[in-house]
């Protein structure tokens, strides 16, 4: 079973565009999110916002916050905001990927349920990225000061509900990837072996 693609509306050289802007831009924020936290890095946050993002109870995140001070609350809030536009990016590069390599691999007859398993997979980072926009708003609403249980559950349910969407999609482009490039020359090997 085939899904729709959300993007067929677009001209093929359009896309291609796109892919290649919307990858190029996620590989420059990640990096940029990588360097703002930076100087969240502390004792109570050893691995800085992601610390925050993942704390396991709302006291857990009231102790990572108090441990920031004023210009790295500064940075909190820069990340938050940055990464909003992170995720448009993330959410649409991840999206083609999957959409492309099932049109790669829609070619090939042995491949043809993983293919189609792809237009279902296209979809996962689009919902991934809507998770992580609640996740997100429920973190700056703990980050303002408004420190109630309900957006720290909120913030969890999303943020690992998104985690997951994201690995099952990596997981499926790195399968795709191996099956599209490995499998066509095993079977080429083969045919070349039996005449």
């Amino acid at each position: 079973m085939r899904f729709a693609d959300p993007f067929q509306f677009l001209p093929k050289k359009n896309r291609r565009s796109i892919f290649f802007i919307s990858g190029l831009v996620t590989l420059i924020l990640l990096i940029t999110l990588f360097k703002i936290n930076q100087p969240l890095i502390n004792t109570c946050a050893p691995f800085g916002i992601i610390t925050f993002e993942l704390s396991e109870d709302l006291d857990s995140s009231v102790s990572i916050l108090a441990s920031w001070d004023s210009t790295n609350k500064m940075h909190v809030a820069l990340s938050l905001g940055l990464d909003f536009v992170f995720i448009l990016f993330y959410a649409l590069f991840l999206s083609l990927v999957c959409f492309k390599l099932s049109e790669g691999l829609y070619g090939n007859y042995a491949t043809l349920k993983v293919a189609n398993l792809g237009t279902f997979m296209g979809w996962l980072p689009l919902f991934a990225g809507i998770f992580a926009i609640i996740e997100n708003f429920a973190l700056t609403q703990l980050l303002l000061g408004k420190q109630i249980e309900s957006f720290h559950s909120l913030s969890q349910l999303f943020g690992y509900s998104k985690l997951i969407l994201i690995g099952i999609t990596i997981c499926y482009i790195i399968i795709g990837l191996v099956i599209l490039f490995v499998i066509p020359k095993r079977a080429d090997i083969h045919i070349c072996n039996s005449q």
